[in-house]
Order: C-alpha cells, then sequence, then structure tokens
C-alpha cells in the first residue's frame, strides 16, 4: 500500500483523534526556533546596552565641556558689567542672565554636577563632576578665570581644592 501526503481523518490508525498536516504545511514555531530567537535577541542586547551606555557617557563628558565653557565667558561677562564674578545663580535669570540653561543655573545637566567657587575678588573656578561615576561619565572637569580647562578620572571621589584641580591634564 503506498503512503500519500493526504490528511488522515480522525479516529483513522495512526490518526490518534488529529489529522496530520502535509510535510510542507507545518503551521507556528517550534518550541527550539523561539529558544533560538530569544537566545539571539539576548546577545544582541548583551552587545548593545554596554555601548549605548559608554556613548551615553562620553556624550555628557562633552556637554559637562561645552557647559563649562559656556560658564567661563559668563564669568567673564559679568566681571565686566559688574567688576566682580558670580555664582550660578547671579549668572542666571534671576541674575543679570548670562545663562539661560535653568538646568544648568541649578548646579545639574545632562548627569553632571557643576559648582562655581569664588575664591576672591578677582579669582574662580568652576566643576563639573559626573552625578553618578560610570553611567553618567568618569571624568571630572575643571575651568577657572584663565579658561584653561583640565579634566581627569577621579574614580568617583570628591572634587579636590583649587591647587590640585589646577593641574590636572588639559581637555582642549
Amino acid at each position: 500500500m503506498e503512503r500519500s501526503d493526504a490528511t488522515i481523518p480522525a479516529g483513522a490508525v495512526g490518526g490518534a483523534g488529529r489529522a496530520r498536516m502535509p510535510r510542507g504545511a507545518r503551521r507556528g514555531f517550534t518550541l527550539l526556533e523561539i529558544l533560538i530567537v530569544l537566545v539571539l535577541i539576548t546577545i544582541v542586547i548583551a552587545v548593545a546596552v554596554p555601548l549605548f551606555r559608554r556613548s551615553q557617557a562620553a556624550a555628557n563628558e562633552v556637554s559637562a565641556i561645552k557647559a563649562l565653557r559656556v560658564i567661563h565667558q559668563s564669568e567673564l561677562q559679568h566681571r565686566l558689567l559688574v567688576n566682580a564674578y558670580g555664582t550660578l545663580a547671579d549668572l542666571g535669570p534671576q541674575g543679570k542672565q548670562f545663562l539661560s540653561d535653568p538646568a544648568l543655573v541649578a548646579g545639574r545637566r545632562n548627569g553632571y554636577r557643576f559648582v562655581v567657587t569664588l575664591d576672591t575678588d578677582s579669582t574662580w573656578h568652576a566643576t563639573a563632576a559626573p552625578l553618578a561615576y560610570g553611567s553618567d561619565g568618569i571624568t571630572t572637569y575643571y575651568v577657572d578665570e584663565s579658561g584653561q580647562l583640565r579634566g581627569t578620572d577621579l574614580g568617583g571621589a570628591d572634587v579636590p581644592a583649587r591647587d590640585v584641580a589646577s593641574q590636572w591634564r588639559s581637555v582642549e
């Protein structure tokens, strides 16, 4: 007796109450196929997430550098107008409005914390440190009245005094 790929009626020998599908008309996915797809998706995510986080941290660092340059320019303008340097609040909307970014005036922007310190009547410095070391960035930046932008990896430690920070490597 020849075997055909035709459907065997329910209840027939070998049918076990189910109709057999022809070989070429299979429907759905097997468990193995679904597991393979899930493993591939997991591998792609495992590679992509760290790359995304590194690129996000790098973008935060570039943003911090640009913000410190804006702070430096704002300090110069404030000094010309008022004959004194100012804090972030003095430079922002409540002061002379040299800084228009409310996040920067508040001292937190794109994963970095900004602090302006008035050292004397003729000196000041500003620092930008990552809020969460590693995920927001790894470099802490420093600028003073000279305009020389410096940075170093503090490993998440507190920002040191002006005399230490002024010895960091140039970022320009």
